[in-house]
Parts: C-alpha cells; structure tokens; sequence
C-alpha cells in the first residue's frame, strides 16, 4: 500500500533526468509545470497520498497507524501517536514547500536546461501511469480486506 512512496523516487529521478541530472531545487529548477505536465501529475497523486489525503492510498496506511496509536489508552501510546501526528504534520509541510518551489515558482535555471528538458520515455512513463493509479485506488479497493471491520484476511 505504499505505491506512492515508490512514485515520489521515480518522478524525482525522472525530473533530474529530463533536466540533465540537475538536483539543486532552490536555485535551479521552477516552473516544471509547464515543462513536465505528466510527471507534474504524477508526483501530485504521490505528493497528495503522502499528505494523507482522505480515500487516497496514504490515508489508509498513515491514518490507520496514527489511529490504532491513539487507541492504546497507555503512555506509549499517546507518545507515538504525538510523535506520528507531528511527523505528519511536518511531512506536510516539507511536501507542500518543495511542490510549491519546483512547480510553481518562476523558472530559475539556465534557459538551455528548459530547453533541452522532456518527458521521461515510455519505460519510466508507464510506471509512473501504474503508480499513480494504486496510489488514487488501491488504499479505498483494498482497505477492507487488510483493516475491515470484521475482516478474516490474515486468518
């Protein structure tokens, strides 16, 4: 149930491909948006299940620990279930400065890298396509067979 982790590495590494292995952020890359829409897309579906997103993948994983955490009624339990929010929260955070800063910030590198950037070619293309697509549906399609009420699924 982790697909989006796996499409943030592989949109991150298809982005400083296409900009000829370029990884300074902050002084380099902006405005992917218009240069990469499809891996723009792609890294939005991860970037949004990372954060949680009610009925994306992320929701299912991170809220369920988050709230069985909760639910211990012990010390340790409160503890980790401080320490998951904030961890959340902070995950939040960095994923939601880091979108704004390499998608929509203006352009900030030399114009020979947006020139020459494209998107990925077709083996990291499909993958990504497929990632995205069990970050959007698999955690709401298969969140009962793992953590239903009432389920048998490891018995």
């Amino acid at each position: 149930m982790l697909s989006f982790k796996a499409l943030l590495f592989l949109g991150a590494g298809a982005v400083i491909h296409s900009f000829s292995d370029q990884q300074d952020v902050h002084d380099r890359l902006g405005g992917l948006i218009n240069f990469l829409p499809f891996t723009y897309t792609a890294m939005l579906v991860g970037s949004l299940s990372l954060l949680a997103t009610p009925w994306l993948t992320g929701f299912y994983s991170k809220d369920l620990i988050i709230e069985l955490a909760f639910g211990q009624y012990s010390f340790s339990g409160t503890f980790a279930f401080i320490l998951g929010s904030l961890t959340a929260g902070i995950t939040a955070f960095l994923f939601i400065q880091i979108n704004f800063i390499s998608i929509f910030n203006c352009t900030n590198g030399p114009k020979t890298s947006y020139l020459n950037s494209h998107e990925a070619k077709l083996n990291v293309i499909l993958p990504l396509f497929v990632l995205a697509l069990f970050s959007i549906f698999f955690g709401f399609v298969f969140s009962d067979l793992f953590v239903g009420v009432g389920t048998d699924f490891f018995w």
